[in-house]
């Protein structure tokens, strides 16, 4: 949700270049980002080797002489490595950081209750960015070798995607030149011949411009070259970092079966601490032949490429949601703790399911109700039902090619 105000940066200043700090499970999603310069993985340490390890960092940061640091979030470190490594800072203020900034944005609601994209706009505005340069649209491009990746990993599955232009060969795949690719924490840096402007965000990303020239950067993707034939193929999301966003395992299982009944491919997806929940989901399912579990199988490249060539993802509040938003692929969208007017897909063709109860927008990271220990999952997200998903196919208008 960063990669809008990354965006609006790079256009303004277009020989800048930015570096993002960013975590490691954040980091992939700008690897293959145009407008990023170079990503640097915030590497997660304790006590006194966090110490030594931030010292190391700042020391690496320093030489950049960055023109300014951005911090989208509230990180306390990247505030703190931001005072000592560039004269212009900005960031929301805290009682914790306030006196690290010399460009501030009030910590009120205000700020907290727009879209994660406004926000991080916002925090660009000191730049004088225009309207032209703002677009709400996320960006992640998917390589060729990435939806090579997903074709043969359905075939191994038993599912055959069929390509009905001349555009693809199995031997000759783009690749990509990521100019500086980095594990563990991201940060991003933009370079101006004028100015350097740096940006952090404290779980995710920063956002750094020096004065260094800017490399080029050679990214090659399909570009719709693609042109699939019958690919009935449907994606489920059901796990989430915070289990106060996780569904009831059963409904997934039996829109699983209806969209099977009607022909559809079932893929579940997820990373590895999803196996449990999605496990549950797989042995609810009546057709075996027709619902694969792919849960901690696929990396980020690999879901990149499985969502774009997918007819429809079901997710609820997790990453696949917003890649699925960034390639444009139809989406149904389960909410309940957290707000899809914060954090939800801006895609066109998005369908949000959003149960309102008497505690929902919690954003808690657990439910603190007994119907939670009792079920795995929450009140808000259990009063979801079949019909709110079918409805949502309908209105989608997705059907079987």
């Amino acid at each position: 949700m960063l990669t809008p105000a990354i965006r609006a940066l790079k256009l303004k200043f277009p020989e800048s270049n930015i570096f993002v700090l960013v975590s490691e499970i954040a980091a992939p999603v700008l690897y293959r980002n145009p407008d990023v310069y170079k990503v640097i993985e915030r590497k997660k340490h304790k006590g006194i080797l966090n110490i030594f390890y931030l010292y190391k960092l700042y020391k690496e940061l320093k030489k950049y002489n960055f023109y300014a640091c951005i911090n989208f979030l509230t990180s306390f470190e990247f505030a703190l490595l931001s005072f000592f490594i560039s004269k212009k800072r900005i960031g929301i203020s805290s009682f914790k950081t306030f006196l690290f900034y010399n460009y501030k944005i009030a910590n009120d609601k205000k700020i907290h209750n727009i879209h994660n994209i406004d926000r991080a706009l916002k925090l660009v505005d000191i730049f004088s960015i225009k309207e032209k340069y703002n677009s709400r649209k996320l960006v992640y491009i998917p390589t060729e070798e990435d939806i090579k990746t997903a074709i043969n990993l359905l075939k191994a599955s038993n599912i055959n995607v069929n390509i009905i232009n001349n555009n693809y060969n199995d031997d000759n795949n783009n690749t990509i030149n990521n100019n500086a690719i980095n594990n563990n924490s991201a940060n991003n840096a933009v370079n101006n011949n004028e100015a350097n402007n740096a940006i952090n965000n404290n779980n995710d990303s920063n956002i750094a411009i020096n004065n260094i020239p800017a490399n080029n950067i050679e990214t090659t993707t399909n570009n719709n070259k693609y042109i699939f034939d019958n690919t009935n193929i449907v994606v489920f999301s059901p796990g989430s970092t915070r289990s106060s966003k996780e569904a009831n395992p059963e409904l997934f299982a039996l829109f699983a079966d209806y969209l099977n009944k009607l022909g559809f491919y079932v893929i579940i997806i997820g990373s590895k601490k999803d196996i449990l929940l999605a496990n549950k989901i797989y042995r609810l399912t009546s057709d075996k032949k027709l619902t694969v579990n792919l849960t901690g199988v696929t990396d980020i490249y690999m879901l990149g490429g499985l969502i774009k060539i997918s007819q429809l993802v079901i997710s609820v509040d997790n990453g696949v949601m917003h890649l699925a938003s960034a390639l444009n692929t139809p989406l149904i969208a389960l909410f309940g703790s957290t707000d899809p007017a914060v954090c939800g897909p801006v895609n066109d063709d998005s369908y949000i399911i959003d149960k309102k109860t008497d505690c929902y927008h919690c954003f808690l990271n657990t439910c603190d109700k007994e119907s939670f220990l009792k079920n795995d999952y929450p009140d808000c997200m259990g009063n979801i039902e079949l019909y709110d998903l079918t409805d949502a196919l309908e209105e989608l208008k997705i059907y079987i090619k």
